[in-house]
């Protein structure tokens, strides 16, 4: 079981944690709850004022249309001409405009600017309208404009009236009266009070049209808003959008009313502190389960480990407790895997290097070769008793120093000495059929490398160059780039086709094939010097071969000193 000071620091961890988690929480909300509050009412009183606009827009426009109507002016026109009866206009007026959820009032003047035909009551019919509808008409007509007129006419009380005034001309151009239209502001406040958000409309200089709330609007008919999108209006915080309608010479407000935010506050202060105080107490509970749940875990870790420490390492942990345990057990089973793995390499490396050494007595000093130099020094004894004694000394020596076992690795300038001497019987049994250059680097003599490296290489030159060829050329050079050292050998002889290179690649990493000691020369430089070492062969039927030895600097020489 884990120490009463690791489940006390295990519960003080997520104690610190869960706290910071609900202060986290607590921020989160009351930030939350004042930007979606701020955005939702922006957002609404944006979509509303774009309602109302398009409302007001409906309304106006209808009556604009009417006034604006050839028809309409001609059948008024008609009527100052005596030609049809004050009844018959009504009826065209009322049915003109029966679509217009908002209801207006028509006083027609002739051009001396007598009251011809009007539908406000007797009871509406004040002098202080007729004055002022006198005073508008007469205006617009004085000043020839063929556009209409826009105003508000306000008396008192709670309503106020939206006036269209257009003049009246026939066909030649002459004046011959106007017509004005009261758009009832009763109906339009009617209108307003159904929308489920407050409203203003406005005209020239801020006059109410109509509203929603007469709180919001002044003693002289007035309403003018402070800047900002948000104010105080009778003790209440709304919300405000407002649209300006240049064209109509008026303006709309939206307002959202925005209920103080204490409440909201209040409560979220109490749900938070018993999230917390529960928090607290869970973690608590929390933190004594992971501990003892953490204990068995380790317990059972720490008890495999002890067996592998006792010496088995076959032995694989195994722990099932789908947490980071078990992939801590799976991590130290990966690591003796790779260990076990490792010793299986160098095993395999010490086989390979026995191995090697007997092919290469087999492979490289053949009978076949050992025949041939022989048949060669026997003639040679009776023509040249000098060049035979001379080739004698050099077969005995290369081949004391093959069979000599005391060292694995030997110095690169010795090797390539004795592989001077190998050429030089070669070139003695061809005679002029057989020549050779070689080029190595000084750099390159202190490297320790395998016993008669490049032998196998050069004995496949001549197999297969002097297949097609008379004579053949063998080239060798060695040289040291960016820590790794390469030797290349290569030669004129008949080379190979893109398939056949293909082949001979595959069986540099095969055990078998008739290049067994190219396979056996990139097995040998993989496991000893690293992955990265090998041999890579170019070739092109027709233009000879090239094969270079890459080994890795630094590496492998410890494992065989020379």
């Amino acid at each position: 079981m884990v120490s009463s000071r690791y489940q006390k620091k295990l519960n003080r961890q997520i104690t610190q944690y869960g706290i910071l988690t609900v202060f986290i929480c607590f921020t989160g909300f009351f930030a939350t709850l004042i930007a979606y509050t701020g955005f939702y009412n922006s957002y609404l009183s944006y979509r509303y004022s774009a309602q109302l606009e398009a409302s007001f827009n409906r309304v106006v426009g209808g009556y604009e249309g009417y006034l604006r109507d050839g028809d309409q002016q001609r059948t008024m026109l008609d009527f100052l001409d005596g030609t049809i009866s004050e009844n018959h206009l009504s009826y065209l007026f009322h049915d003109a405009l029966r679509d217009i959820p908002v209801g207006a009032d028509l006083i027609l003047r002739d051009a001396a600017g007598k009251v011809r035909f009007t539908t406000f009551s007797e009871r509406e019919r004040t002098r202080h309208l007729l004055y002022f509808d006198e005073i508008v008409q007469v205006d617009h007509a004085k000043g020839r404009s063929r556009e209409i007129y826009r105003t508000v006419y306000y008396i008192g009380g709670e309503f106020s009236r939206y006036l269209l005034v257009e003049s009246l001309y026939d066909g030649n151009g002459t004046y011959r009266g106007g017509a004005a239209l009261y758009l009832d502001g009763q109906e339009w406040n009617s209108q307003l009070n159904s929308n489920h958000y407050t409203s203003v409309i406005t005209g020239q200089g801020g006059r109410v049209i109509a509203s929603s709330n007469r709180s919001m609007v002044d003693g002289m008919n007035r309403f003018l808003p402070v800047r900002g999108r948000r104010i105080t209006l009778g003790g209440q915080s709304y919300w405000l959008h407002g649209r300006t309608l240049p064209r109509e010479e008026a303006s709309v407000y939206a307002f959202v009313y925005s209920p103080p935010a204490g409440g909201y506050l209040m409560t979220g202060c109490v749900v938070i502190a018993g999230i917390l105080l529960l928090t607290i107490a869970l973690c608590r509970r929390f933190s004594s389960n992971v501990a003892n749940i953490n204990s068995a875990s380790l317990t059972a870790l720490r008890d495999e480990i002890a067996v592998i420490k006792e010496g088995r390492v076959d032995h694989r942990i195994k722990l099932r407790s789908d947490d980071e345990f078990e992939a801590i057990a799976a991590q130290i089973n990966a690591m003796l895997d790779n260990i076990e793995a490792l010793s299986s390499r160098n095993l395999e490396l010490l086989r390979q290097s026995t191995e090697m050494e007997m092919r290469q007595l087999e492979a490289q000093f053949n009978p076949h070769f050992l025949y041939n130099t022989l048949e060669s020094i026997r003639y040679s004894i009776k023509l040249d008793p000098q060049a035979a004694d001379r080739i004698i000394l050099k077969l005995t020596g290369l081949l004391r120093y093959s069979i000599r076992d005391s060292q694995h690795l030997v110095r690169a300038e010795e090797d390539f000495y004795m592989l001077r001497d190998y050429l030089e019987i070669l070139c003695y049994r061809f005679q002029n059929r057989l020549s050779y250059h070689m080029e190595i680097a000084p750099e390159c003599l202190g490297y320790p490398i395998p016993k008669l490296l490049l032998q196998p290489v050069i004995e496949n030159s001549m197999k297969y160059g002097f297949l097609s060829r008379r004579e053949i050329r063998i080239g060798i050079c060695g040289w040291v780039e960016e820590g790794y050292l390469y030797f290349r050998v290569t030669d004129d002889g008949r080379g190979m086709d893109e398939e056949q290179l293909q082949a001979v690649r595959r069986q540099l990493g095969e055990d078998g094939g008739e290049h067994k000691g190219l396979h056996h020369i990139a097995r040998r430089l993989q496991l000893q010097y690293g992955a990265e070492s090998g041999i890579s062969i170019q070739s092109e039927r027709g233009s000879g071969t090239q094969v270079t030895l890459k080994i890795r600097c630094g590496e492998g020489w410890q494992s065989n000193e020379l």
